[in-house]
């Protein structure tokens, strides 16, 4: 019997770079994969759109279906996730009978209660473990497995029978990048839920989705998103890297090769030739070893030739690597400010402070003429925070060089991070930072501070923003019942955002 796996992304986004990547693991040791994206860009399922919304039943029976013969159906998840992937699960065994793997950075992050859940769990990179498993469940059933089973294996966890097994390693990391095949980034044996069905993924589906993708703001552009690296520089008490590095066994920051990257663009280029732009999703792609960046450069120059962007920090901005990638199609630049107040960012361990976020705006201002306004991140919603640290940020992105873009993401706090057991540590009341497995980042709450960033956002004058910023509209617009109005004028907005967003779903 051809053996085979079905991997299941639940992402708004197509890249799933781990799922992709742990899929040409497979594919390279002869096992055959399935994968169905299951993105919701338009509110495809029972409640709108919502994280925590459940798929609907002809959407279950498809993918119980595409599992026919699989060893086992694989699901990469994050947190916000949880409620959604815990609901497909256990549904599925109203199906099928074919085990179920999660992996991703919730199980790395959270084992303990997603083994209770899925029959294996994931807790580390997951390409070895991902073939291994496969090996094993092709000679031998879930049920009759035990711990002396999975001895050799590492960063896995079952439960069977009440009893937890588990690796004798877990969170061991693959610090040779170049080991792992490029991701599986062809059309062969792909799919999509659309309208709660299960379509296969076309090169026009693909394109329509990348350009209706608003996490980038990338507009009308066809979008290659991969990444140069596992791991961040930073470990920022917010952030799932804060946990991850401390569960990691290996070195945490790690980086492609230049030639293994460009392989990959290349496939992209021939595969998806609309594609219009590339876009590094590391954490801080110029924190690469200034040796790479310059053979990266060269190489990105000599064969791609495409626009394209990344992300970075503050405290990694350097001028002559930002010199040398400019040369070779760097066209935009994401900048996760996060915060214009020092408390915050002591309260974040952010590496720098004001004085250095400002240089490293000064240092693109630099350079404006040869890229694209930058793109500066900022995290709202914190329940630390005082009314004093928030207009401290409102007044440092009033006092930014034009131009410049903003992206607003609210806190969510991933369990184990630092900054989550202080929340539990003080006892504070249920804010919805805490409800990581019920909400996006990009769910903004609609208070007044929130609303005058998103003014300054869509580069509103600054001398107004600031009246309205007074004390006297800050005090009226936190009374109660102003604020409710703000509440439920947003709430028909996102719905009728959501409305025109089904509009322009692919009919088929």
């Amino acid at each position: 019997m051809e053996k085979k796996v079905l991997l299941l992304s639940p992402y708004a986004d197509l890249t799933s770079y781990g799922l992709r990547s742990i899929s040409a693991s497979l594919k390279k040791n002869g096992i055959d994969t399935i994968m169905v994206f299951l993105a919701d860009q338009g509110g495809t399922c029972s409640d709108s759109g919502r994280t925590a919304g459940f798929y609907k039943e002809e959407t279950i029976k498809e993918i119980a279906e595409l599992s026919k013969n699989c060893i086992y159906i694989g699901i990469s998840l994050m947190s916000c996730f949880f409620e959604r992937i815990k609901n497909l699960t256990l549904r599925l065994k109203d199906y099928t009978d074919i085990p179920v793997i999660w992996g991703g950075i919730h199980t790395f992050i959270d084992w303990e209660e997603s083994s209770g859940i899925a029959d294996f769990v994931v807790a580390g990179d997951g390409e070895k473990v991902s073939v291994e498993l496969a090996g094993l469940l092709s000679v031998k059933s879930r049920d009759y497995l035990e711990n002396s089973d999975i001895s050799g294996i590492n960063n896995l966890i079952f439960r069977k029978n009440g009893k937890l097994y588990k690796s004798a390693v877990l969170g061991a990391v693959i610090e040779d990048l170049d080991s792992i095949p490029v991701p599986d980034i062809d059309l062969e044996n792909k799919f999509i839920m659309i309208n709660s069905r299960i379509k296969e993924l076309t090169r026009e589906i693909f394109y329509h989705y990348q350009i209706s993708n608003p996490l980038f703001g990338l507009k009308k552009e066809v979008y290659y998103q991969t990444l140069s690296s596992r791991g961040c520089p930073h470990s920022c008490t917010y952030c799932s890297n804060n946990i991850l590095k401390r569960l990691s066994r290996g070195k945490y920051l790690r980086f492609r090769s230049p030639e293994h990257l460009i392989k990959e663009l290349k496939m992209a280029k021939e595969i998806y030739t609309g594609v219009s732009c590339v876009v590094f999703s590391d954490d801080s792609f110029i924190s690469m070893p200034q040796g790479k960046i310059h053979e990266f450069a060269s190489l990105y120059k000599r064969h791609i030739g495409l626009p394209f962007r990344c992300l970075v920090s503050p405290a990694t901005i350097d001028e002559g690597k930002l010199r040398i990638l400019l040369d070779s199609g760097l066209k935009s630049i994401q900048m996760g400010i996060e915060s214009g107040s020092p408390e915050t960012l002591r309260l974040y361990k952010r590496a720098g402070n004001v004085e250095g976020i400002i240089n490293a705006v000064n240092i693109l201002n630099r350079y404006r003429d040869n890229f694209d306004p930058p793109v500066y991140d900022l995290i709202v919603d914190n329940p630390f925070e005082s009314l004093k640290n928030r207009k401290e940020t409102l007044n440092l992105v009033l006092s930014l060089p034009k131009p410049f873009k903003i992206q607003l993401f609210s806190l969510i706090l991933f369990p184990k991070t630092e900054l989550y057991d202080k929340y539990i540590e003080e006892n504070m009341h249920n804010h919805r930072s805490i409800d990581i497995k019920n909400r996006q980042f990009y769910e903004i709450e609609p208070d007044y501070i929130n609303i005058l960033l998103i003014l300054a956002k869509r580069d509103f004058p600054a001398p107004i923003i600031r009246f309205f910023a007074s004390g006297f509209f800050i005090r009226l617009f936190s009374l109660r019942p102003v604020n409710y109005i703000l509440i439920m004028l947003a709430s028909v907005l996102r719905r009728l955002k959501a409305l025109f967003s089904r509009r322009g779903e692919p009919r088929l």
